[in-house]
């Protein structure tokens, strides 16, 4: 039987609340590596969290949550690099997040849209991603220029990962796990979230479908339409400081706007 993999972003939006990179950072920057990856220790698979077949559960549910996937993956390597340990989110909490966040009702197929992920974002900042011990709110999100690949790359040198939405060719849908993914004029499958946590010079690595797959970077240029940077609080308080060579207050006080959006 083939295997179904899921995507579920839905077109991307301009909310002018939220915040952008190039108006909160200064003019000096520090250098940054040449590679970098926050990816090593961790497991090669991450699990799908209901964006795809579950190995060894026939009977689990795949949906459309890349986006919620996405955070989920995200936070995995937050606290596995802050604290030395990974938390994974069991898959109910997953289910909360799509419900909650992005409207999913459970065995309604109708409902199985995917979500927005600046809509998902607001939400993880406002409400909080649901987890066994309460909501874990984000400090933020600031939107990147992903046309930059420096600012690619520092966002995920100071933020653990840079969160993405791609339009996703077909091939790379049904490639063989670890494939290389590099550009393809073929067909578009869909818009599909992913994230990075790794970059050279010849590749940026992404997490989807619990997997890691380099990216040319020519193949992220194709494909990408939109970038953001969270703001995680165990990842920050790890550092003791938050990009943009600011402290956490200040980077919460620049996040005011979104707080008091509708």
């Amino acid at each position: 039987m083939a295997i179904t993999r899921m995507l579920g972003r839905k077109p991307r939006t301009f909310n002018p609340t939220v915040p952008h990179m190039r108006a909160l950072r200064g003019e000096q920057q520090t250098p940054l590596p040449a590679s970098l990856s926050w990816l090593h220790g961790m497991p090669s698979d991450l699990g799908m969290m209901l964006n795809g077949p579950t190995p060894g559960n026939p009977n689990a549910l795949v949906l459309g949550d890349c986006t919620c996937a996405g955070l989920t993956h995200a936070r995995q390597i937050w606290t596995y690099n802050a604290t030395g340990t990974m938390v994974t989110l069991p898959d109910e909490y997953v289910l909360k997040l799509y419900e909650q966040g992005a409207g999913y009702v459970l065995n309604d197929p109708s409902t199985d849209n995917g979500a927005n992920e600046q809509d998902l974002l607001m939400f993880a900042h406002k409400t909080g991603i649901p987890t066994p011990s309460g909501p874990d709110k984000i400090l933020g999100f600031v939107e990147i220029d992903f046309t930059n690949i420096d600012d690619v790359k520092r966002t995920i040198a100071e933020a653990g990962v840079v969160y993405l939405g791609i339009n996703i060719p077909e091939s790379w849908c049904s490639a063989p796990v670890g494939s290389i993914w590099d550009v393809d004029n073929g067909p578009v499958g869909g818009g599909h979230c992913i994230i990075g946590a790794a970059y050279d010079d010849t590749y940026i690595y992404v997490v989807s479908w619990g997997n890691i797959w380099p990216m040319t970077w020519a193949a992220f240029r194709q494909v990408t339409d939109e970038g953001y940077l969270i703001g995680d609080n165990a990842w920050f308080n790890a550092r003791g400081a938050t990009p943009f060579n600011m402290d956490i207050t200040a980077f919460n006080n620049a996040m005011s706007q979104l707080r008091y959006n509708p």
